[in-house]
C-alpha cells in the first residue's frame, strides 16, 4: 500500500480494502436515500473490483476519516471522479487524495483523467484548489422535452443526406470524428489526449455497432462531413453525446440542422427527453441549443491534471 503523507505526520492517505468500500461510499454519498445508495453500490462495487487502481482512497487524521474519493473507469480510456467528500476545514489536506489518484491513474495508463464538480459545491472546489488538478472549463448540462414536439417533422437536411453510422466502417467514423476535432471550441484541452479510436469508443459506451445505434453521418454527396452521435438510456431518455463538423463545412448552419435532425429523430424513436453537455466557451453551440429550446439543468466545472498535453499519456 502506497501512502501520501502531508506536513502533518498524523494525516495519511490509505487505499480502502474491498470489504470496507461500502462504508466509505456511504460516507461520501451521505445524502442519498437507502434505495438510491443500494442501486449505486450495486453498480459501482463490481466496477471497482475489476479496476483495483480505482479503489477509493481515504485520508485519516488521528484515526478519524477526514476525506475520501473514488474514480470510475469509462469506455475509451477515461477515468472520471465518481465521488468526493471532505470534512469542513480539512479541504486543504484533502487535496492529497486527488494527488494520489493522479499518480495511480497515470501509472495505470489512463489517457484522460477528469473531475466534474458542481459549481455550487464549495467544499469540493476547495479540495480541488489544493490538489494537483486545475479547472479547465465549465460545461452546461442541457435537456429538451421531446414530448413538446407534437408532430414528426421532416428530418432530412436540404441538399445533404444523413446516413446511419453503421453503414460506414468503424475506421471511417474514427477519421471523421478526428477531423471534426480540428479547431474545436468544445473542451479543447481534451483534444489529443486519446487516440481517435478511444474517443469513438467513449461515445459508443460499449453499445453494438449495428443498425440499432442512433448515430448519423452527414454527407455532402458521398463525402462524410459531420456527425451526430446519440446514445439511448432507460426511461426513453436519449443523450446527444457529440455533434461535429469538418472545419471546411462550418458556418453554413449545418450544426443547427444536425442538432434539429437529432432532436426529431429521437422523438421519432420514442424518446421523451434529449440531454447533452456543452462547453460554456463554445458560444456557437450554446447559441444553437438555446435557439432550439434546450433548458439548462446545471453547470459543472471540469478539472484536469496540472500538466501540459505533451506530458499526458497519449493512447497509441
Amino acid at each position: 500500500m502506497r501512502k501520501t503523507v502531508s506536513n502533518n505526520s498524523s494525516i495519511k492517505c490509505y487505499s480502502v480494502p474491498l470489504p470496507s468500500v461500502w462504508q466509505v461510499l456511504r460516507w461520501i454519498h451521505f445524502d442519498l436515500s437507502e434505495s438510491d445508495f443500494a442501486a449505486l453500490l450495486a453498480d459501482i462495487k463490481p466496477r471497482l473490483a475489476a479496476n483495483p487502481e480505482l479503489m477509493p482512497l481515504e485520508i485519516v487524521d488521528g484515526g478519524a476519516r477526514i476525506a475520501a474519493a473514488y474514480f470510475l473507469r469509462l469506455c475509451g480510456n477515461v477515468a472520471t471522479l465518481g465521488g468526493l467528500r471532505a470534512r469542513r476545514e480539512y479541504e486543504p489536506q484533502a487535496g492529497l487524495v486527488m494527488q494520489e489518484f493522479q499518480h495511480r491513474l497515470n501509472n495505470a495508463g489512463i489517457a484522460q483523467i477528469q473531475a466534474l464538480i458542481d459549481l455550487n459545491n464549495l467544499s469540493s472546489r476547495l479540495v480541488m484548489l489544493n490538489s494537483s488538478f486545475r479547472q479547465a472549463t465549465t460545461v452546461r448540462h442541457l435537456w429538451f422535452n421531446l414530448l413538446d414536439i407534437n408532430y414528426i417533422a421532416e428530418t432530412s437536411i436540404a441538399g445533404y443526406t444523413c446516413q446511419p453510422a453503421s453503414r460506414f466502417a468503424r475506421r471511417e467514423i474514427d477519421s471523421l470524428v478526428e477531423a471534426t476535432f480540428v479547431g474545436t471550441l468544445d473542451c479543447p484541452d481534451l483534444d489529443g489526449l486519446r487516440s481517435p479510436s478511444d474517443v469513438v469508443s467513449g461515445f459508443l459506451e460499449s453499445k453494438a455497432w449495428d443498425a440499432s445505434l442512433p448515430w448519423w453521418v452527414l454527407c455532402a454527396e458521398d463525402k462524410p462531413i459531420g456527425c451526430a452521435l446519440v446514445n439511448s438510456h432507460p426511461q426513453a431518455i436519449f443523450e446527444l453525446a457529440y455533434v461535429g463538423l469538418d472545419p471546411a463545412w462550418r458556418g453554413r448552419g449545418l450544426g443547427r440542422a444536425l442538432v434539429n435532425f437529432a432532436t426529431h429523430s429521437c422523438r421519432r424513436l420514442g424518446g421523451s427527453c434529449l440531454t447533452t453537455a456543452v462547453d460554456t466557451k463554445n458560444w456557437p453551440a450554446c447559441m444553437i441549443y438555446d435557439s432550439l429550446g434546450f433548458s439548462e439543468i446545471r453547470e459543472l466545472a471540469v478539472w484536469l491534471p496540472k500538466v501540459t498535453k505533451s506530458h499526458q499519456i497519449v493512447a497509441a
